[in-house]
């Protein structure tokens, strides 16, 4: 199994082109490359962070404008169905597991 190793939290192009190579490599030469269920979960709490502060700029568009204004603004720009799909995928990450949902696609 594959070791997981956080990448820098600066890290520049070069780094990452080098890391993307050296994976597309590994990938190729069918190493195997471990399970994706920490990454997969880590990808959950982004995008449930990301969901809290879609929120609260929502709540901050509507403490600016006039109520009426907001509705405006919100009524058809597809927020419902963002966050109902940002849920969604949230839900799906954490109910990922080893049970053999992770093998690499082919």
């Amino acid at each position: 199994m594959a070791d997981i190793h956080p990448l820098p939290t600066q890290a520049g192009a070069e780094a990452v082109k080098r890391l993307t190579e050296k994976l597309r490599s590994a990938f190729e030469a069918g190493e195997d490359l471990g399970s994706r269920e920490s990454h997969i979960h880590a990808l959950a709490e982004t995008l449930e962070r990301t969901l809290v502060d879609l929120d609260r700029e929502v709540e901050g568009l509507k403490a600016t404008l006039l109520p009426s204004e907001a509705d405006m603004l919100l009524r058809g720009s597809g927020l419902e169905a963002m966050r109902d799909q940002i849920k969604r995928l949230i839900s799906n990450a954490r109910s990922f597991s080893t049970s053999g949902r992770d093998k690499p696609l082919t």
